[in-house]
């Protein structure tokens, strides 16, 4: 399996103070090659997938895991490219949900963008780097079918300075609803330890099934 080097080398940092977690990602990377910033072909999330729903499904396993995909800087030809790199992430999630089995029933993904596209195409059939980005949540304890938070919309006088999608829901927010209402953790931790000094921003409610 190829990842690259600076995702590993980022989670080894970031849970260097968490025992379970490192020694997780250690046993994890015993069967990783390391490779440049290379764009992952579907092969390379579908054999992620499924090791990410081996580790979760250990009684001994992490709770939480992270996957990345790369090239998604769609400057160029991004009907295209789009419709390869969606199409890989959609497989990937049906890959997890089947390696995950019933634990599947329990189980939220997230997956989100690190940054925006500009709402309009460029000349050369691609956007550039814009200011609102999507989030999308699936799994069984997800209550689905739905568009939350609030939906900017897209005329001329809704985009921010005239070009992007505006940024009207904070990630904050996202996070910390479903590390609340899913993972059930304190409000009180989660302001104070995750996402300090984030207590005016609220936690989206409505994502998951009562």
């Amino acid at each position: 399996q190829s990842v690259s080097e600076d995702f590993l080398t980022s989670l080894q940092r970031a849970y260097a103070g968490d025992s379970v977690f490192a020694d997780a990602l250690n046993t994890a990377m015993g069967g990783v090659r390391m490779s440049g910033r290379k764009a992952p072909t579907g092969d390379n999330m579908n054999q992620t997938a499924k090791a990410v729903a081996e580790l979760l499904t250990r009684a001994d396993g992490p709770r939480i895991a992270v996957m990345e995909s790369q090239g998604w800087d769609t400057h160029f030809k991004q009907d295209v490219r789009l419709k390869s790199m969606l199409q890989q992430v959609s497989e990937a999630v049906v890959t997890l949900k089947d390696g995950l089995g019933p634990v599947w029933d329990d189980t939220a993904v997230i997956i989100v963008s690190e940054f925006g596209r500009t709402a309009a195409e460029n000349g050369n059939r691609g956007t550039d780097h814009g200011t609102g980005g999507i989030a999308m949540l699936a799994g069984g304890q997800v209550r689905g079918g739905q568009i939350a938070g609030q939906w900017p919309g897209l005329s001329s006088r809704s985009l921010y300075e005239g070009r992007d999608l505006a940024a009207v829901n904070d990630y904050e927010s996202l996070f910390k609803g479903v590390l609340m209402s899913h993972l059930g953790m304190d409000e009180g931790a989660v302001e104070r330890d995750i996402f300090p000094g984030s207590g005016a921003k609220q936690p989206m409610d409505g994502l998951f099934r009562v």
